[in-house]
């Protein structure tokens, strides 16, 4: 029923773009011009608010000079009420002069008619031209036909060009910029004018002066749409005209296009050593352009960036990955960008003052790592397991059929620990490579994982593709080497500070420790005194008011003066019954919570503590003890009577005490 199921889903898509008036597209090389149309079209309606100011400003203009021309005469003098015909019947000019300003009622003089004339003439023009105008898009004439531009973008007129794009756009900017700028020059004239606010002082100079650096950023939003259609690797290669634009901080837009047959035959160049040039950094470089990167696997994020880069009042560019020609490969498209090799990101100057804010590669998956890793379930003879695998640049590239015979498939009986994932070998110390050959993983026609050994000229575009990921990184501030040093710093100066706080707790409490242990001494000698002298009844401190006993004392020791006196019992520290540690000693080294962590655990300070005895036997508790580095595990005795090695071990218990 899966047919079925589809077309009911479809229905109900169809209902919910009717209600939002939404658009349907297909997916296709032109999924990203579609969009751009369709952002184009809204562009196209927000003119029209532009377009009902200038009508305003124009009428106003119009009506003032009407007012002008109504209250003299052709030779500039009033105009008598005879003379006017039916109209001097029709208008009380006595009322007519109390509603018009003074100025309008008057007649205009001269110098301000003729500004306010000139000015209306430029607003007309401005409007003739605006609402015939359409965003240009300046391509050759083969990309044209390549994406069938004049059925695609319906909303934009094409401007086919023989040479470079970019110079044609650039001329086209240069020669109707100082258009634009009069009409905006003559909107907040007359803007003035009609609020009878122009100082015939002050005003002039300014407007004489008026110039694209008087412009706002508001005003550079009606500044017609010029959009540039090129190859990337055309850009790259002959990167002057492109610079030119973003030199001049000219609001042009660039789509470049990048098909993935160019950008794997890049990657896997046999020319070993070999940089490959990103138009992106390129453009990031002059810090002053909206930059976006990105395939068509991701509209609503390409949506997003036509609406964010048509606004910007400096050059854009969006740098587009599709598919081949004739494929909807979306496999190989989206291999392409989460192996870094085409990885995503934008840069929006608009987005803050500092540099680290207007830059996002948050859209790539697990942007913090050199590649991202993902769980592949293997089914092995003994069952199924989980391995982790790293999606990396010659996974791509292993799509290409064309490279095929540039794998060496490893068989099994000489695989080795010198085998390496290629992930691994990428991020390793060179140090550690000696012998070590990386490969990937690789199905054959049973469907049997094999492994690829990378041949160097892969492995070579492969540690390019690395290091362009590590600078994208550095740029979005994760990752970062100048981070992870200050880190570094930090929990080294936090680590000296703990090991200085608990150095001063260790010789405070070794000294509490000896303080009791002297007390305890006293009282082990009080114990051994009344033993050896039979006087139990005596309290444990020596008394020092007790004479009649003292006397009793002294005689007893003059009776048994004369008899053997038995060699006293060596005194032992009792054991605990149960493993207990001193926790305000603990260092936090982690190898008892590590090596029995049924037995042990860290308490709220990150202090080892026992919270269960019996969780572990006594032996591997006798062992964690004694390589304990602060001595602050103590065994007690054995939980389990049954325990071998039992008297063994609580001798082993006592030399730790």
């Amino acid at each position: 029923d899966q047919g079925e199921v589809f077309k009911t889903d479809c229905r109900k898509l169809r209902m919910q773009l009717v209600k939002k008036e939404g658009t349907l597209l297909s997916f296709s090389r032109l999924t990203g011009f579609q969009i751009l149309n369709l952002q184009l079209a809204i562009r196209n309606e927000r003119k029209k608010s532009f377009l009902q100011t200038l009508k305003k400003l124009h009428s106003g203009l119009s009506e003032l000079m009407r007012l002008h021309n109504s209250a003299e005469g052709t030779d500039g003098k009033p105009k008598k009420e005879a003379e006017l015909g039916l109209a001097g019947k029709l208008i009380s000019f006595d009322k007519m002069k109390g509603m018009m300003p003074p100025s309008a009622s008057s007649g205009l003089p001269e110098a301000r008619f003729k500004r306010v004339a000139a000015c209306a003439e430029v607003l007309k023009n401005g409007l003739n031209y605006y609402e015939e105008s359409r965003p240009q898009v300046f391509v050759t004439k083969e990309l044209a036909n390549e994406y069938t531009l004049t059925e695609t973008l319906t909303q934009a007129h094409l401007e086919i060009v023989t040479g470079s794009a970019c110079a044609s756009a650039k001329g086209f900017f240069d020669k109707g910029i100082n258009s634009f700028v009069r009409i905006i020059a003559s909107m907040r004239m007359a803007e003035l004018e009609m609020e009878n606010k122009f100082d015939e002082d002050l005003h002039p100079p300014y407007f004489d002066a008026f110039s694209i650096q008087n412009l706002s950023d508001e005003d550079m939003q009606h500044v017609p749409e010029l959009i540039v259609v090129e190859q990337s690797k055309h850009l790259v290669n002959h990167p002057k005209d492109f610079l030119a634009l973003l030199s001049a901080n000219v609001p042009v837009r660039v789509l470049a296009l990048t098909s993935l047959d160019e950008l794997t035959q890049d990657a896997g160049n046999s020319q070993a050593g070999n940089f490959r040039q990103e138009l992106a950094s390129l453009a990031l470089l002059y810090r002053n352009a909206y930059v976006f990167q990105a395939g068509i696997d991701t509209p609503d994020l390409l949506n997003t960036a036509f609406s964010e880069g048509l606004v910007a009042t400096s050059p854009a560019l969006w740098n587009l990955l599709l598919p081949t020609n004739g494929s909807t490969d979306l496999l190989a498209l989206n291999t392409a960008i989460e192996s870094r090799c085409f990885p995503r990101l934008k840069y929006n100057v608009q987005k803050g003052a500092q540099f680290g804010s207007r830059f996002d590669i948050g859209t790539n998956p697990q942007p913090e790592n050199h590649f991202p890793s993902y769980p592949m379930e293997i089914k092995t003879a003994t069952g199924r397991q989980s391995e982790k695998y790293w999606l990396t640049v010659a996974d791509l590239l292993a799509l290409d059929p064309s490279l095929a015979k540039e794998w060496e498939i490893i068989p099994g009986r000489y695989r080795s620990e010198s085998h390496i994932p290629l992930a691994k070998y990428l991020s390793a110390k060179q140090e550690d490579l000696i012998g070590a050959i990386p490969f990937i993983w690789m199905l054959d026609e049973a469907n049997t994982l094999q492994q690829a050994a990378i041949p160097f000229s892969i492995l070579s575009q492969c540690k390019e593709r690395l290091d362009n990921w590590q600078f994208i990184q550095e740029l979005g501030g994760l990752n970062s080497y100048h981070v992870n040093k200050a880190i570094e710093r930090a929990k080294a100066e936090w680590e000296a500070e703990k090991e200085n706080e608990m150095a001063q707790l260790r010789s405070e409490m070794e000294s509490e420790v000896e303080i009791v242990r002297k007390e305890e001494s006293g009282k082990a000698m009080d114990r051994l005194v009344n033993v050896l002298l039979d006087l139990d009844d005596l309290p444990v401190s020596t008394p020092t008011k007790a004479p009649k006993k003292a006397a009793v004392a002294t005689e007893v020791t003059e009776a048994k003066a004369a008899e053997p006196v038995a060699a006293a019992p060596a005194v032992e520290e009792e054991m605990s019954s149960e493993v207990w540690v001193e926790t305000f000693r603990c260092t936090s080294c982690n190898d008892c919570t590590d090596q029995l962590p049924a037995v042990f655990k860290y308490n709220g300070d990150k202090q080892a503590e026992v919270h269960n005895p019996k969780g572990g036997t006594y032996a591997k508790i006798v062992i964690v003890a004694e390589k304990c580095p602060a001595k602050c595990i103590h065994p007690g005795l054995p939980q389990n009577k049954d325990e071998g090695g039992a008297a063994e071990l609580i001798e082993r218990a006592k030399a730790i005490h």
